[in-house]
């Protein structure tokens, strides 16, 4: 998470992570609700692609493991703690 640009990060703990409402992180970072929704969708896309994967839909899926073309990095991401792994969960949904 910490690779991620600031403002991705905010966003994705407060919508992912926390919980909070898309309306409730915008009045917290003080943007609009839409700009919120990007960063959330953007910062889903960076974390995973530090991660390994091109793309949300060659990700970890439980049921089957890691894609084939998932690399070391990737798979380091499955020993992760649990509070980590919640939000690589999140960003395959």
């Amino acid at each position: 998470m910490h690779l991620l640009r600031p403002e991705f990060r905010q966003a994705l703990m407060l919508v992912c992570v926390s919980g909070v409402s898309n309306e409730e992180a915008a009045d917290i970072c003080e943007c609009r609700e839409g700009t919120i929704k990007s960063r959330v969708n953007r910062g889903k896309q960076q974390l995973l692609s530090i991660l390994g994967y091109p793309d949300r839909h060659t990700a970890f899926d439980p049921r089957t493991g890691p894609a084939p073309n998932v690399t070391p990095r990737a798979h380091s991401a499955l020993l992760m703690p649990a509070s980590e792994s919640h939000v690589l969960s999140v960003l395959i949904t």
